[in-house]
């Protein structure tokens, strides 16, 4: 080791006075070196070596209590259906519908919608789909109430019932 700090000092003296700035092979050759050897390298070449800066110092961070008093409350977020949500579908002709075209109405719906008629009590599966006679998988997960019965609304076959 000692050795090598040798030969790197006497490299930067011997080309020291022939050129004030060093080679790109002097320069690694000085940046391999360990903090200390530099520093030992550069003294001897009478370079004050550069001092290290200390990382500043920040202040410790203070709370505020004074603060939280001005935060508004949060009003409650509405609760969102998930996979194993219990719900009740209750599927209805409009109001304004008179009770003649109701019956009409009614005599035309297939079997399975007419069995939904009224208000059913439903479960989502695993996936968040609401299943029904395995002919509708609607997918509700993640929704609210109201969007969940404005999303089953969407469905062809539920267009033009209040749900």
């Amino acid at each position: 080791m000692f050795r090598t700090i040798r030969t790197i000092l006497v490299l930067l003296v011997l080309v020291w006075p022939a050129a004030q700035a060093q080679t790109a092979e002097q320069m690694q050759m000085l940046e391999n070196l360990s903090p200390e050897q530099r520093a030992q390298v550069l003294e001897q070449m009478g370079i004050e070596a550069p001092v290290a800066e200390q990382p500043p110092e920040f202040p410790s961070l203070v709370l505020d209590r004074s603060l939280s008093s001005l935060e508004m409350p949060l009003e409650p977020e509405e609760p969102r259906l998930s996979p194993g949500s219990s719900l009740v579908l209750s599927v209805e002709f409009p109001e304004e519908l008179s009770a003649r075209d109701r019956e009409e109405a009614e005599a035309e719906l297939a079997p399975r919608l007419q069995a939904l008629l009224g208000s059913s009590a439903f479960e989502l599966d695993r996936d968040g789909m609401l299943v029904i006679d395995d002919f509708y998988h609607i997918p509700l997960g993640g929704l609210t109430a109201e969007e969940a019965a404005i999303r089953v609304g969407a469905e062809p076959g539920f267009r033009g019932f209040e749900i």
